[in-house]
């Protein structure tokens, strides 16, 4: 409960020190009604809401993971999620709960969709969880490698949301990496799993763990295909 105090506490200094927009006037003046806002004091309320802001930010902390797990706010292209379109703006949308959510909760920051988007994939197109007993391939076609103007990159992150030890040391794979293996067509596929493929594949091996992970596709300067999402994402084909 301490730390439930603190957080207001620490709300109003934070809102104190950055104020908010003046889009949001008419939103601080209903809680200035229960003390929060830059300069309110939660001392000045009584016991029973003092419990209740409590009791909300508890509700909180218990929803948001529930909603991330979700596929609130994105849209589903072959097994990636695209994020809000507004994602990197959302407060300035008043898309509040998508701040929290995927940017809050899912890391610290998140870019404006013209300087990055992220798609993440958990599952295949069918629905099944990615996972590292399996193997998979996915294949950009030779005209359908991501649309940027800087770089892209896949990295693959366990289940705790860290990088996935392996013996390569390897972590990701991109248009940075120099010694990738095209097809005779221009195509270029990726191989993930927790098990190597065959030795003249190894170079465009992105190494799983033995349980879940997911994949983030990070794609920096996006061309308007992406950041208007109308360009598609490859499928992650299932191979055994």
């Amino acid at each position: 409960l301490e730390l439930l105090e603190q957080f207001w506490s620490l709300a109003n200094q934070a809102m104190s020190e950055n104020p908010p927009a003046a889009a949001d006037a008419r939103l601080m003046t209903v809680f200035g009604d229960i003390e929060v806002g830059p300069g309110r004091d939660l001392s000045r309320l009584t016991p029973g809401l003092q419990a209740g802001l409590q009791r909300a930010s508890l509700r909180a902390l218990m929803l948001l993971p529930e909603v991330h797990k979700s596929n609130y706010g994105t849209k589903l292209v072959n097994g990636w999620k695209y994020p809000p379109a507004d994602l990197g703006r959302s407060g300035l949308q008043g898309q509040f709960l998508a701040r929290a959510v995927l940017q809050s909760l899912g890391g610290i920051v998140a870019n404006d969709p013209d300087e990055a988007v992220y798609l993440v994939a958990t599952r295949t197109v069918d629905g099944e969880l990615l996972n590292g007993e399996h193997s998979y391939r996915i294949t950009f076609g030779k005209d359908d490698l991501p649309p940027v103007q800087s770089f892209w990159s896949m990295t693959l992150y366990d289940s705790t949301n860290n990088l996935a030890a392996n013996p390569l040391n390897r972590y990701s794979l991109g248009d940075r990496n120099p010694d990738l293996k095209y097809a005779e067509d221009g195509s270029l596929s990726f191989y993930v799993g927790h098990e190597p493929p065959a030795d003249e594949l190894q170079s465009n091996w992105l190494p799983a763990p033995d349980d879940e992970f997911y994949l983030l596709l990070r794609t920096y300067l996006p061309g308007p295909a992406i950041v208007e999402q109308s360009w598609q994402p490859p499928e992650i084909e299932l191979l055994d």
